[in-house]
């Protein structure tokens, strides 16, 4: 019982290795991405809005400061993204967490804790669609 194997077949099997290596870190990098993006739509859902434009800033400013940020990284098939408070919504983590004088009202931690499974969802069917092209 034996398998054989073409020259042929061999450069191909070599070749589609090749990309697929080479696809790694961009689809990793990809699929980060659209997890992180439905992490702060989530975020953005839940972040309340001062029906006044409080603080001085307009309405729904908080909920603009939602961003998503790249971490740098050297590590190959690694990427990290963070979705946090940016800009002069420093406030935020005040919401976020509460204080003495201020109730807690969570919106970024629900959104990524609420929603685990769909987040590996979108990022495994990432990883296959970018898997799949290769040929």
């Amino acid at each position: 019982m034996g398998i054989d194997v073409d020259q042929r077949s061999l450069d191909d099997i070599i070749k589609t290795l090749e990309k697929l290596n080479d696809l790694t870190q961009k689809q990793v990098n990809v699929a980060a991405r659209l997890g992180a993006r439905f992490v702060q739509k989530k975020a953005k859902e839940k972040a309340p809005v001062s029906e006044d434009g409080s603080h001085g800033r307009p309405k729904g400013f908080l909920k603009k400061n939602i961003k998503i940020k790249a971490e740098k990284t050297r590590e190959k098939g690694k990427k990290v993204y963070s979705v946090g408070i940016h800009g002069s919504a420093w406030y935020g983590v005040f919401v976020e967490y509460g204080t003495k004088k201020i109730r807690k009202q969570s919106f970024l931690r629900p959104a990524l804790d609420n929603h685990r499974e769909e987040i590996e969802k979108i990022i495994l069917e990432s990883i296959a669609r970018g898997v799949d092209k290769v040929k």
